[in-house]
């Protein structure tokens, strides 16, 4: 009772006591250059889409391969393919990587393999990896050898790519691979850290 006779003397002075202080919620600044790493994602979204649209046409241009072809067939196909693609992408000189993009893959990859577990990671990337090849973007993946896997650690940090269309590593380097052409969409030298 005697904070309330306080509060009316000092009402009667003609002085308010201080209003309560409010918190004003804002939401957390985004991360330096979030937005310019969305951006880029978008970009090889975007590539990577045109690129399969691209691919599609080409195919449609092929004879269809029958039901129950043999392989032999399919590979007759693939190459048919791989080679309409090569000759369009190489007119143009088409690719999915622009120098922004591969420093944030470098970076997205790095930060995989170095988090807690990136040693299992990095481990499982060299797994069954075929090492080092000489391969170059718009051109056929090299027949008999073998294709590595991605750990699901590192695509969840790139960007989802359409059917048919997958990441690979061959060596330290991460291709971006159609595998109804066996074609090398792009390269990205030195991936992997």
């Amino acid at each position: 009772m005697a904070s309330a006779a306080f509060v009316a003397a000092v009402a009667a002075c003609g002085h308010r006591p201080p209003a309560p202080a409010t918190v004003e919620r804002t939401e957390a600044p985004p991360r330096p250059g979030v937005a310019q790493n969305a951006a880029a994602m978008d970009d090889v979204k975007v590539r990577v889409e045109q690129f399969a649209a691209e691919r599609d046409r080409a195919a449609d241009a092929l004879p269809p391969l029958r039901d129950k072809a043999e392989r032999d067939e399919i590979v007759a196909h693939e190459r048919a393919l791989a080679s309409r693609l090569a000759a369009e992408r190489g007119r143009t000189n088409e690719t999915i990587f622009t120098a922004r993009t591969e420093t944030l893959f470098r970076r997205l990859i790095t930060e995989a393999v170095r988090q807690p577990g990136g040693r299992a990671t990095r481990a499982s990337v060299l797994d069954e990896n075929p090492g080092a090849i000489a391969l170059a973007p718009n051109r056929p993946y090299p027949d008999g050898i073998v294709v590595s896997t991605v750990p699901p650690e590192i695509l969840k940090a790139l960007p989802a790519l359409p059917p048919d269309v997958e990441y690979r590593f061959v060596g330290k380097h991460l291709i971006i691979r159609d595998t109804r052409a066996n074609f090398v969409v792009d390269v990205l030298k030195d991936a992997l850290p």
